[in-house]
This record gives C-alpha cells, sequence and structure tokens, in this order.
C-alpha cells in the first residue's frame, strides 16, 4: 500500500532531475567566474535547535506558499519559486567557494542540506501542479474528494516536511560545522 504513494513520486523527482540541470548549468557559469579574495561571507557561529527552528519554519513558509500561490497564480508562482530555490543554491555553493577555495568542497557543503531542502521544494511544487491540474481539468466531478487523491497529497506532504526538517538539521549540525573548520 505504501509502494502505491511512493510510485507517485515520480513528477517531484522530474521536477526536481530537470531543475538540477538547470542549476548545474548556473553553478558552471558561477564557479568559472574568478571569485575575488575580498569577498567577505560571514561563518554563524555555534549554532542550535533554535537556528534549526528558524530554517524549518523559513523553508515551510516557502514549501506551503509553493503550493497556495501556485493554484491562485495558475503555476506562475510555483515556476518562480522553485528557480528562484535552485538559483539561490548556486549563489550558496558560489559564497561558499569563496570562503574554501576549492569548488569539489563548496558543492558538497551545500549540498549535504540542498538535496533534501531542494527536494521538499519541488515535492510542494508537484503537490501545487496536481491540486491546479484537478481544479482546472477535472476528470470526474468529485475530484478532490477522491481518497486517493487526499491521502497521497497528505503522504506528500508529510514527506516533504520531514525533508525540510532533515535539511534544517543538516544545514545546522552539518554544514555549519565544515563551513567553521574550512575558514
Amino acid at each position: 500500500m505504501l509502494l502505491h504513494y511512493f510510485n507517485r513520486f515520480k513528477t517531484p523527482l522530474i521536477i526536481f532531475m530537470v531543475m538540477s540541470v538547470l542549476f548545474s548549468i548556473v553553478d558552471i557559469l558561477i564557479l568559472t567566474t574568478e571569485v575575488s579574495s575580498n569577498t567577505i561571507v560571514s561563518i554563524p557561529g555555534n549554532q542550535g535547535i533554535k537556528d534549526t527552528l528558524s530554517i524549518f519554519l523559513h523553508n515551510f513558509l516557502i514549501f506551503i506558499t509553493v503550493i497556495i500561490l501556485g493554484n491562485l497564480t495558475f503555476g506562475f508562482s510555483t515556476v518562480i519559486l522553485l528557480a528562484y530555490t535552485f538559483f539561490f543554491t548556486a549563489f550558496r555553493i558560489a559564497e561558499f567557494y569563496s570562503i574554501s577555495g576549492n569548488k569539489e568542497m563548496a558543492i558538497f557543503t551545500v549540498l549535504i542540506h540542498g538535496i533534501p531542502e531542494v527536494m521538499a521544494i519541488s515535492t510542494s511544487a508537484d503537490i501545487s501542479f496536481e491540486t491546479f491540474r484537478r481544479w482546472i481539468f477535472p476528470k470526474k466531478k468529485n475530484a478532490f474528494r477522491s481518497k486517493d487523491f487526499l491521502y497521497t497529497t497528505m503522504f506528500k506532504t508529510v514527506i516533504g516536511i520531514f525533508l525540510l526538517l532533515l535539511a534544517s538539521i543538516l544545514e545546522v549540525f552539518v554544514t555549519t560545522k565544515i563551513l567553521q573548520l574550512l575558514h
């Protein structure tokens, strides 16, 4: 039964892969430019649970905003927020590259928490697109009342929230520690 819901994750994976290719192109463009040694990047000090919660809530607001605004703007805002998330990730890699001077370490440091975070945002985009599709092109009269749709949406939401929590924990307790070691 649970495998049925995991099979519904094809769309977020496709969104994730397409955006990852675009992200990689931007990342290559950013990393092939000369990074100034005068760049000042602040490394957070000791972070804890409060910072984890703050990062989680910020990302959760983006998660919910993608779902709600995506339906109100016919998916347009979903595409913009997805692009924002991926491009911001690319700029974080460039920022960490300016700290370490090592491209591979910069990419690795961001991707530790970036993969679950971006996958969660891709999941919210999938929820938004699916809800919008059922709203505009319903196959049945009660497309929103379907148990399968409800359970699948709830499952994707729980997985997305779990990924956001995992990403915030990794960002505070792993990424920050690596950056402190590199600096």
